[in-house]
């Protein structure tokens, strides 16, 4: 079995975590061989342009595709004998269509999210004068991967609704979900904690940005308890925590904390502003971790069976902030839910139940 991907190595993206699960899983097996693709730097896009005008209408995230050492390396190893091709993240799927020449190997797409509809959020997001670029690149996404879903053996998915998304265009689909590494004991709430709530993330982004604004209005203008406060933990710009700083006096700020135990007893529940980006949100499995209650938007719930009940789903920003408030100081009820995300990570979110998901997959392609 050959395992391709850009990803492998170190990293602590979403991308990067979900890779290094798949890539341990496929070198404990025997038989594999794992092929790191490399990237090309953003500076020489214009030289491949000038020598290959046909880069067009291929995704930009293709742009590997056309380093000499890459498609060297590509062909090398698919004349080698092996009978499985495992293609990590659709930035890396123009690996699929060396493959045509190979007609007797078995192909396999890890997919991470559905790319076109990340795409299209792009372009939605952008200013008109250069929407149309990102407008473009939305259509040769959503084109290539329409080629690439229906050519390919199977496709794996990191939720039940990328899936369905998926099943539109191919019916060879299999879920394989992340596991949480960290294990620990059991928390409980208690009114002896103040009234927070944790949230994790990255705002980098500038929609992920706006996103944060408007949840962070629509509490400040809502009536809060007396100890109330929201601590958001991770990355940001610092123009931008200046920003919330100065406008939201109940907001506390713990930018590049060194690990999650730094945030272990500092909050009552957890919230899950997302509503862009696809996949599965993996700070999720953080909050699990922590033993939070998790109170979140609807799209930031994918990957989560809708009738858990430790996490509480809304349709919009106006109806989450009332929802955390009403529930910030009912203890009982944030209890119960923190006992059951606890549980939900010991049981569903192992190495032991992704391996196995995985693992069926591959003895299904292989023995057909």
């Amino acid at each position: 079995m050959l395992f391709f991907s850009s990803s492998v190595g170190a990293g602590f993206g979403g991308d990067f975590i979900y890779t290094r699960q798949i890539s341990n899983i496929i070198n404990s097996m025997t038989d594999s061989l794992i092929i790191k693709i490399e990237h090309i730097k953003f500076k020489y896009i214009p030289i491949i342009f000038l020598l290959c005008p046909l880069f067009i209408l291929f995704p930009f995230m293709w742009r590997p595709m056309f380093r000499y050492k890459n498609i060297a390396t590509v062909l090398r190893h698919l004349n080698n004998g092996k009978d499985t091709i495992v293609v990590d993240h659709f930035r890396n799927a123009w690996v699929i269509l060396f493959c045509l020449v190979f007609r007797d190997k078995k192909v396999i797409l890890i997919t991470h999210n559905i790319e076109y509809m990340i795409a299209k959020e792009n372009y939605l997001t952008k200013k008109i004068f250069i929407r149309f670029f990102y407008y473009f690149e939305y259509l040769k996404i959503k084109f290539w991967e329409n080629i690439v879903f229906k050519y390919v053996d199977d496709i794996t998915t990191i939720t039940e609704e990328d899936a369905n998304t998926v099943s539109l265009y191919s019916a060879k689909i299999s879920v394989v979900k992340p596991y949480y590494e960290k294990v620990k004991q059991e928390r409980n709430i208690s009114l002896s904690e103040d009234a927070k709530c944790l949230i994790v993330g990255s705002f980098n982004w500038k929609i992920k940005q706006d996103n944060l604004i408007t949840l962070l209005k629509a509490f400040k203008l809502s009536e809060k308890p007396d100890n109330f406060e929201i601590v958001i933990a991770g990355t940001m710009p610092e123009f931008f925590s200046k920003l919330i700083c100065q406008n939201f006096s109940f907001v506390k700020l713990r930018l590049n904390y060194s690990n999650i135990d730094d945030l272990i007893n500092i909050s009552r529940l957890a919230i899950a502003p997302d509503q862009v980006g696809g996949g599965f949100k993996l700070k999720l499995l953080d909050y699990f971790y922590l033993g939070l209650p998790v109170f979140g938007l609807e799209h930031s719930m994918n990957g989560i069976d809708s009738n858990t009940i430790g996490v509480d789903r809304f349709s919009r920003y106006a109806s989450l902030v009332d929802g955390v408030l009403l529930s910030i100081n009912d203890i009982e009820k944030l209890d119960v839910m923190s006992k059951s995300n606890q549980n939900l990570l010991r049981n569903c979110f192992t190495k032991e139940v992704m391996e196995q998901q995985f693992k069926d997959l591959l003895y299904r392609k292989i023995s057909t």
